[in-house]
């Protein structure tokens, strides 16, 4: 099932709704919230956002379910990695791959980093960035993409 989103400023809800269906929006929104799997759903505050606000909710959120899937496909590779006996992992990120190079935007995001730390406890994750110089031609060369998990 498809998230749908709908974003209203207090304004405009109070033009066109009586204070009754607001009260009565307030409480479904309570509701929502109050239900057990209400993260399946997402509950926005009714305000006035702007269009670049709303661009960067949406990257940002973005960033968020990929980490959560990230998180299913990552915790097994670290958990056999601590198995033999090492104290990190290095998820090299494969630039030369197109599905990669199209999720750089989200491995190199911020809150993507974030939520990793927060759902991997007591491991550091950080995204590297490093640029590696071509050998026969000085001042060329290509980055390399990685995240490092430190326990």
């Amino acid at each position: 099932m498809a998230a749908k989103y709908l974003v209203l400023d207090k304004e405009t809800v109070k033009k066109v709704l009586s204070a009754e269906e607001v009260h009565i929006l307030d409480m479904l929104i309570d509701k929502i919230r109050n239900y057990e799997g209400y993260k399946k759903y997402e509950v926005h505050e009714y305000k006035s956002m702007n269009f670049a606000e709303q661009l960067n909710e949406k990257k940002d959120k973005k960033a968020l379910e990929f980490a959560e899937l990230f998180l299913e496909e990552i915790k097994p590779i670290l958990i056999n990695s601590a198995g033999e006996g090492y104290s990190a992992f290095r998820y090299a990120i494969d630039t030369n791959l197109d599905s990669e190079k199209a999720k750089l935007p989200l491995y190199s995001n911020s809150l993507f980093v974030e939520k990793l730390n927060e759902n991997l406890d007591g491991v550091e994750v950080s995204y590297k960035k490093e640029f590696v110089e071509n050998l026969i031609f000085k001042g060329y060369g290509h980055y390399k993409h990685s995240l490092l998990f430190k326990w």
